[in-house]
């Protein structure tokens, strides 16, 4: 029930608008009434999977979406070549074709874990897959060739169409993204420094920062890439979003109250900066900041977010030689792709629901069902918690597409003789299930599969529909394939994300063990560690959605609450870390004994991230003796920091 609501609660939570959305769901809505016009007016078949490609090719911006039709190209012109080579070899042997077509999917499958590309061989994997119906539907091999080419045309044709709608009417370029962003950031803090807005700073949670500091951090890169500002609009921007980020990762440090009056006078004097620069990016002219904040706050995070701004004008004028920085070296494989036996076990899983699946709709000759087939290979995902959101986001979309399907059918469709009124009935459908694809990975999936079950039933031929069986075919063929596939995931080696979670624990707390010992100084870590965090918090997360029935009762909502123990207490961690950092920072030199304290703490965190990464419980960890002659304030930071590795420690012997 617990996993239920969460999902729920997230589910709800990207339906939000965010920078960028509304102007992706415009490009995505228009790119399908074009393809809808075109397929119609000149009869391409199989306009589900266009519409379909339109959905995937289209994204945030202009960049990854030329970089996802790239990739979508090369991979269906490969598995439309390797499944003409399939039957062109094995056509007179049934067993033979099925047998070289599972190899095939099988190497497809295993490369979609093991390469760096792995989109590529997904869709190879889902296309020769697709291809086998072609041959049981049919024995006319000029008619499965046919229909295999035009698989090819009805995908590619989709996808110039969608860069053209991309490039040329609606292009969505990162830097403009990327300034949206960072308005809508600048905002966020503007609001969390107003002193009476307690409610806004007790909802700024580490997974907030980190999720704005990703989005921050792609755009930036994206923006880069696109590679059409001069050096000096760079090295601005860079400044800016490194300002940005900053007080964003410092925002973590507000109290829920600010009651000295000094403090509320600096956070004032912080927020109309904020402000100034929201009005110089919205009118867009350069961000000027003021003269330099003089603060006298006796908060430190207000004293280090002043000294950020007062250091931005500064930073504009650093030239940044981005030539200079060595190639990293190309690598087509991810480091264990021959070492790790989950990547093999995992296409194996796959193939098996496929191939029962297969067997169960050719032994009942009931052909209707084939994409059985495909939503075995759509719902396995890495990792048992994505598998269970994508089986049931699959279900959820595809009970809601059958539903407009059948209210179209029934109600509508008898009414609509000219395609202006085919659009009509269209374009809401497309942009509810644009909106919905466009949000987050918790509810994306959903959109697409909604879209792909409404136009296989309504929009796959050339004639008004009036038959039902369609839809009930799609429906059935969904949960067949879902129970099936569900089965074979679940109890043939279950991949659980326990392990990978604690690997990634050992990866934070190695963040806070280099931060905290002043290691690269002039680097900010701040914005690394609250990304990892949120990497954390998300595996978390789709652990909570693992299955349960296989359980014993309650075992489920135990494990959950001990990982919801175990990220509370990383947070208080962090906080705690960083908030000696930021003192040390502002005090330097520190004091030798506070840094003995420190450097022994350091030494306890790497007893942590040993025993995350090892698994071992013999280490023992000392409790290091607080220093005498300290301020109360430093005393209680200090203490803090101490007591929560301490409490992480504990915690990890627990379980």
């Amino acid at each position: 029930m617990k996993s239920f609501d969460l999902f729920v609660s997230r589910f709800y939570q990207g339906l939000g608008f965010y920078p960028g959305r509304a102007n992706q769901i415009l490009r995505t809505t228009v790119a399908c009434i074009i393809v809808v016009i075109l397929s119609q007016t000149l009869q391409i078949p199989d306009l589900a999977l266009s519409l379909i490609v339109v959905f995937f090719v289209t994204q945030t911006n202009i960049v990854v979406t030329k970089l996802t039709g790239l990739f979508f190209i090369i991979s269906i012109a490969l598995a439309v070549a390797t499944s003409l080579l399939i039957l062109k070899v094995t056509w007179d042997v049934p067993f033979l074709r099925i047998l070289l077509a599972s190899l095939v999917a099988f190497i497809s499958l295993f490369m979609m874990r093991a390469s760096k590309y792995g989109v590529i061989f997904y869709l190879v994997a889902l296309i020769v897959i697709f291809s086998q119906s072609f041959v049981d539907v049919s024995s006319d091999s000029e008619e499965i060739i046919r229909n295999i080419l035009w698989v090819w045309v009805a995908m590619s044709y989709a996808i110039a169409v969608t860069l053209i709608i991309n490039a040329l009417f609606l292009p969505s370029e990162p830097e403009k993204l990327l300034n949206k962003t960072v308005i809508s950031q600048l905002k966020h803090i503007a609001d969390l420094l107003t002193p009476d807005n307690e409610l806004k700073r007790k909802e700024n949670t580490l997974a907030s920062i980190g999720q704005d500091l990703q989005s921050l951090y792609k755009l930036l890169q994206y923006t880069k890439s696109r590679d059409r500002l001069s050096s000096n609009d760079h090295t601005a921007q860079l400044a800016m979003v490194t300002m940005v980020s900053e007080l964003r990762s410092l925002s973590c440090h507000f109290p829920v109250e600010i009651i000295n009056q000094k403090s509320r006078e600096t956070a004032l004097r912080i927020k109309s900066v904020c402000e100034v620069m929201i009005a110089s990016l919205k009118n867009q002219l350069e961000p000027l900041t003021p003269a330099a904040i003089n603060t006298n706050a006796e908060d430190t995070t207000l004293r280090e977010m002043a000294k950020v701004i007062n250091n931005y004008d500064q930073n504009k004028k650093v030239s940044y030689d981005t030539h200079s920085n060595p190639k990293k070296k190309f690598s087509f494989f991810v480091p264990d792709a021959f070492s790790n036996k989950i990547y093999v076990t995992y296409a194996l899983k796959t193939l098996l629901s496929a191939l029962i699946c297969y067997i169960f709709y050719t032994a009942t000759d009931w052909f209707g069902i084939h994409t059985i087939m495909l939503t075995c290979l759509v719902v396995a995902q890495p990792g048992l918690g994505k598998t269970q959101r994508k089986i049931t986001l699959r279900l959820l979309g595809a009970i809601a597409g059958s539903i407009a399907a059948l209210i179209a059918i029934v109600f509508i469709l008898p009414n609509l003789t000219t395609l202006f009124g085919l659009l009509l009935l269209s374009a809401p459908i497309f942009m509810f299930c644009s909106w919905v694809a466009t949000g987050s990975e918790n509810i994306s999936y959903a959109g697409i599969q909604m879209l792909l079950t409404f136009s296989l039933a309504v929009l796959n031929g050339f004639t008004p529909v009036n038959d039902l069986t369609e839809v009930r075919d799609r429906i059935v063929g969904v949960i067949l394939g879902i129970i099936i596939a569900g089965l074979i995931q679940t109890l043939i080696k279950p991949e659980r994300n326990g392990e990978v979670l604690q690997l990634k624990l050992a990866g934070l707390m190695d963040l806070m063990k280099t931060s905290l010992s002043m290691k690269n100084a002039a680097e900010d870590k701040r914005g690394a560690l609250m990304v990892s965090f949120k990497g954390c918090e998300d595996l978390a997360t789709e652990i909570a959605l693992e299955p349960t029935w296989m359980k014993a009762e309650g075992s489920h909502d135990g494990t959950c609450q001990k990982l919801q123990e175990i990220l509370q207490q990383a947070k208080s961690m962090l906080i705690s870390t960083d908030a000696v950092v930021l003192w040390c920072q502002q005090n330097a030199p520190v004091n030798p004994v506070v840094g003995c304290f420190i450097q022994q703490n350091v030494e306890n965190l790497g007893v942590i991230v040993k025993r995350l990464k090892t698994g071992e419980k013999d280490d023992n960890m000392t409790l290091p003796d607080l220093p005498e002659g300290l301020s109360k304030e430093v005393s209680s930071m200090l203490t803090l920091l101490s007591d929560s590795i301490y409490s992480f420690w504990l915690l990890l012997h627990e379980i």
